[in-house]
Order: structure tokens, then sequence, then C-alpha cells
């Protein structure tokens, strides 16, 4: 796996994550 598309892969599982801890919060 070339490093762009993996630093791409990150970036986005960063992004899910923190939408998803951001919706968990305002769920509450």
């Amino acid at each position: 796996m070339a490093p762009r598309y993996f630093s791409c892969f990150a970036r986005l599982l960063i992004v899910l994550i923190a939408l998803i801890l951001f919706f968990s919060l305002f769920a509450r």
C-alpha cells in the first residue's frame, strides 16, 4: 500500500471517529 493512500485513509478514519464522538456527545 502506498504511503499516500495510507495517510488519506488514516485521515478519513480520524475524521469518521471524531464525527462519531461528536454526535455521541450531543445524542445524550
